[in-house]
C-alpha cells in the first residue's frame, strides 16, 4: 500500500519512515489481471510534500513472492539517479511480462536521501495470472435422430482450442468430434456440430460421452437413436 517503508539506514542504524513522513509511494500495474506472455506496464509514484529535497533516488523491484513468473523487458526509466525537489512528483516505469501461472506479489522502491539521511520508501501491488480456463461445454439437442445432429457450446480459454472426442460407456476413446479442434473465441466461446458420426462412421444406437479436452468435468452425454 503507499506509504509503506521499507528501511533507511543512517551511520550504521536502521531509521524507519513513517506513513506521516514526507516521503510516499504509490505502485500501479496495468492491467493488474494478465495472461502469460502479455506485456504490463508498472509505475512506481514518489511524492516528496516535505520541505526538503530527496536526492539520489533510485528506483528498484523487489519480487516477494512468484517472482520466478516474471522477467522484466524494459526499465526502470529514469535508470539515473534523480533529485525530486521539495513538493515534487517523479514517475519510474517498467514492463514486465509474466511467464506462467500464480499470483505474483511486486513491490516498487525508491531509495535516496533526504538531509543527509538514508530512506528507502516503497509500495507494493499484485499482478494475478490466471491459469488456463477449465472448459466447459452443454449439448443442445442431446437426442439425435437419422439425419439430426448435436449443437455442442463450449466456454474455455479466450482465443484458446478445445478437442472433442467421443467416448462409449465403458470410457473407451472412440475418436474426434470432427476434424480440427474447435477454434473458441476472444471471449472464450465456441460451438460444434456432432451428428452421431466418427470418423464418418454412424454410431450405434447407445448413449455415448463428449468429452472436452479430456477434462472429467467437462463432458455431456448424447443418445444416438435407431436409425
Amino acid at each position: 500500500m503507499p506509504g509503506v517503508v521499507l528501511a533507511a539506514v543512517l551511520a550504521g542504524a536502521a531509521v524507519r519512515v513513517r506513513a506521516t513522513d514526507p516521503v510516499q509511494a504509490a505502485f500501479s500495474l496495468d492491467p493488474p489481471v494478465a495472461v502469460a506472455g502479455q506485456e504490463v506496464n508498472v509505475c512506481l509514484t514518489v511524492s516528496n510534500t516535505g520541505v526538503l529535497d530527496f536526492i539520489n533516488v533510485t528506483p528498484s523491484l523487489i519480487m516477494a513472492s512468484g517472482g520466478d513468473l516474471v522477467r522484466v523487458i524494459w526499465g526502470p526509466f529514469p535508470s539515473i539517479p534523480v533529485t525530486i525537489g521539495a513538493g515534487g512528483v517523479a514517475y519510474f516505469v517498467w514492463t514486465l511480462s509474466p511467464t506462467g501461472a500464480g499470483t505474483i506479489r511486486i513491490t516498487g522502491v525508491a531509495s535516496g536521501n533526504i538531509n543527509s539521511q538514508a530512506y528507502s520508501v516503497g509500495s507494493t501491488a499484485i499482478l494475478i495470472v490466471p491459469g488456463p480456463a477449465t472448459p466447459t461445454m452443454r449439448i443442445l439437442n442431446n437426442v439425435l435422430r437419422p439425419g439430426d445432429h448435436a449443437t455442442i457450446v463450449l466456454h474455455g480459454a479466450p482465443s484458446g482450442a478445445v478437442t472433442l472426442t467421443v467416448y462409449d460407456q465403458s470410457g473407451a476413446p472412440l475418436g474426434p468430434v470432427g476434424r480440427y479442434p474447435v477454434a473458441l473465441d476472444g471471449n472464450g466461446f465456441g460451438s460444434a456440430r456432432f451428428d452421431g458420426t466418427v470418423g464418418g462412421r454412424p454410431l450405434s444406437t447407445g448413449v455415448y460421452w463428449v468429452v472436452a479436452s479430456g477434462a472429467a468435468d467437462a463432458k455431456a452425454p448424447v443418445l444416438v437413436a435407431p436409425r
